[in-house]
């Protein structure tokens, strides 16, 4: 998974065991989740090239799924953090 190498890229290989990541590779979003806020915002604005793909870091307030009717495609819902 390549967001995988990016994560590996900007903290190290020893390092990525301690995040989660979460795809949706229908929008070509992935979700982190940091260990804490420190290293959450070192990511924050950073990106890395993996073979032909920029992979951009950002970070959100919260992530969730939709209740069940209100979306067909169960897309989470993600709420960009400023």
């Amino acid at each position: 998974m390549l967001t995988v190498r990016a994560l590996e890229c900007l903290v190290g290989s020893k390092e990525v065991a301690d995040y989660r990541i979460s795809a949706d590779a229908s929008r070509n979003f992935a979700f982190i989740l940091c260990p804490d806020d420190i290293k959450a915002e070192n990511l924050r604005g950073r990106f890395v090239k993996v073979g032909d793909v920029s992979i951009f870091f950002d970070l959100i307030a919260n992530a969730g799924y939709l209740p069940f009717g209100e979306d067909v495609n169960q897309h989470p819902k993600v709420v960009k953090k400023y």
